[in-house]
């Protein structure tokens, strides 16, 4: 049974739709369904570059239920001074560029089913070649990335992210697709080690030919060098597993510079699953996401980490200043508490004297002190009793008694 001629009509112009590459005077570029693969390219059809002065603009949908995939491609010349590029998803900015693009944000993922491009250029800009935006409709991860564990997984070996950044560009092109750099909370339950995680994610880097690549680990906090964390807070505590990216197999002989964490699937022995580098250094890396992207990003300390939780049940740096500020406020208060107690007790004991007991004091304080007696007159009779005695050789002798001559006998 032949199709209606209306249904025929009506399949082409959807497959048109569909895919195909639009230009500033595309008569439908303000109505695009993404599909498979769309091309905007930000000039005229037939012109080698944007014109200055002018103003292009296009809006592309969503296949129902998904979301769209955007990347952004500068090769040919991009932007010029007096050019500027927006884009938005509903009511949310995702990028505005003028003139040069970021390094981290050459692909995006939308929030919604909808994206809005614009270009503005100056009447005083030069004319530029302009940009190819690759746009693509899809369900549950971006393309080229992995499905593992209800979690999406994505590279810089798959191609459609930039090849190698620092660590904070990093984060930023993961955010740019609405995820974060590699944490533990993707894929792997919470207090699972890191060993773990990199046998699940083995098979899956080797066959993008990653060895080494940034994920979301760092001390560079003010919690100090040795105190590790995730991006999303949690303490990582497993430093057995911490080696450093110049050569020591010892987390503690790492470089001052090294406080940034790249995951390691390197098949030496002496190697470590996870390495320290320099934060600074451009290096691949590994973003993770929920099937359909994430609202959180997490971002890159510059000192403190806020509202840190612990990882696997150990004390966060903010955990243990809070208990010392409650046992330091419970002992003022204890202190104070005894002082208070004392001064009652004081003054609880000294009682204010009553009328009976001033009215003694006053009779004390009236009656006349007791002297004592003067010390009687001198005399030499008094003071010197043996004056008034005679001399010994003017005693008389005692008298004769047979009882005192025997005992002088005897002692003689």
């Amino acid at each position: 049974k032949s199709m209606p001629p209306h249904c025929c009509l009506l399949a082409l112009t959807l497959l048109a739709v569909v895919s195909g590459t639009f230009y500033c005077d595309s008569a439908n570029r303000l109505n695009i369904l993404a599909g498979p693969a769309v091309q905007l390219v930000t000039r005229n059809l037939s012109a080698h570059s944007y014109r200055p002065g002018s103003h292009c603009e296009f809006r592309v949908r969503s296949l129902p239920g998904s979301l769209l995939f955007v990347r952004l491609d500068d090769s040919d010349g991009g932007l010029d001074v007096g050019a500027s590029l927006s884009l938005a998803s509903g009511s949310r900015q995702l990028l505005n560029a003028s003139p040069l693009l970021p390094a981290h944000a050459t692909s995006l993922v939308t929030p919604g089913g909808q994206l809005s491009l614009r270009l503005s250029v100056s009447a005083s800009a030069l004319a530029k070649p302009g940009l190819t935006v690759l746009v693509r409709s899809f369900l549950h991860c971006p393309p080229g990335w992995v499905e593992l564990s209800n979690a999406c997984y994505g590279t810089t070996a798959d191609g459609e992210l930039p090849a190698r950044l620092s660590f904070a560009n990093a984060q930023l092109a993961c955010n740019s697709m609405r995820s974060n750099l590699l944490t533990l909370a993707y894929g792997v339950q919470a207090g699972a080690g890191i060993k773990n995680a990199r046998q699940r994610l083995a098979g899956w880097s080797r066959g993008l030919g990653v060895s080494k690549a940034w994920i979301g680990l760092t001390d560079a906090t003010d919690w100090g060098r040795f105190a590790y964390y995730w991006l999303d807070k949690g303490r990582f505590g497993e430093h057995s597993e911490i080696g450093c990216s110049s050569g020591s197999s010892a987390y503690r002989d790492c470089r001052a510079s090294e406080r940034c964490g790249l995951m390691s699937w390197s098949s030496s022995s002496s190697s470590r699953p996870l390495l320290m580098s320099a934060c600074s250094a451009a290096r691949p890396f590994v973003c993770a996401m929920p099937i359909g992207g994430t609202d959180r990003f997490d971002r890159v300390p510059t000192g403190a980490l806020p509202n840190a939780t612990s990882f696997s049940g150990e004390a966060t740096p903010t955990v243990m200043w809070l208990w010392i500020a409650v046992l330091s406020a419970c002992l003022v208060v204890g202190l104070l508490t005894a002082a208070i107690c004392l001064a009652v007790r004081y003054c609880a004991g000294v009682k204010p004297p009553n009328a009976q007991t001033r009215q003694l004091y006053q009779l004390r304080a009236a009656q006349p002190r007791l002297q004592p007696p003067p010390p009687p007159p001198y005399t030499p009779e008094a003071n010197n009793q043996s004056a008034a005695l005679p001399p010994l050789h003017q005693l008389p002798p005692p008298p004769y008694t047979p009882g005192n001559f025997t005992s002088a006998s005897a002692d003689v």
